[in-house]
């Protein structure tokens, strides 16, 4: 299946549609399996001095994760509501919240040791540019990691999303 650039009248600006779907999507989403968080420890590496940023990272499923295994991490994202709901979760801010477009964040030059996107990078416009960026922002030896996992949740919220994503011309099929 080819992947068809998606649509984005105003996604990258205004993240509204995820906005709508922040609290019904925190009630239904489960934590990551441990089996998954083994797989990135042992496929990546991470240690506890990296410097690690999840990008799209939502109310921070995968983020919170990430920092017990690495001591520096940021979660980035566009919808306020999602780090609303991640900031809650984390009362002793051991977290980073960046509430901005990853297309607007300036990574720092050869700072990371992981810059992962989980369920997010399709959504992010000039891709290619991005991995640009991403590749200069690696310290020597980091990895870039592009995660997908299909959820049950999204069947369950695939009316909202579809409603939600609707005034942004994305399909339920460009969506995910």
């Amino acid at each position: 299946m080819q992947n068809k650039p998606i649509k984005r009248k105003g996604l990258d600006k205004s993240n509204n549609g995820f906005d709508a779907v922040a609290d019904m999507y925190s009630q239904v989403s489960e934590q990551l399996p441990s089996d998954y968080i083994a797989l990135i420890q042992r496929t990546l590496g991470i240690e506890k001095k990296d410097r690690v940023i999840d990008l799209g990272c939502g109310a921070g499923l995968l983020t919170f994760e990430l920092r017990k295994l690495a001591d520096y991490v940021e979660g980035l994202d566009a919808a306020s509501q999602m780090l609303r709901i991640a900031k809650q979760q984390d009362p002793n801010n051991n977290i980073t919240w960046i509430c901005k477009p990853v297309e607007e964040f300036h990574f720092k030059k050869d700072f990371y040791s992981l810059i992962i996107s989980f369920e997010s990078f399709h959504l992010f416009s000039k891709q290619p540019t991005l991995i640009k960026r991403c590749h200069a922002a690696l310290k020597s030896h980091g990895n870039i990691c592009i995660a997908w996992c299909q959820l049950h949740w999204e069947e369950f919220l695939k009316p909202c999303i579809v409603e939600s994503f609707k005034s942004f011309d994305i399909t339920w099929d460009e969506w995910g």
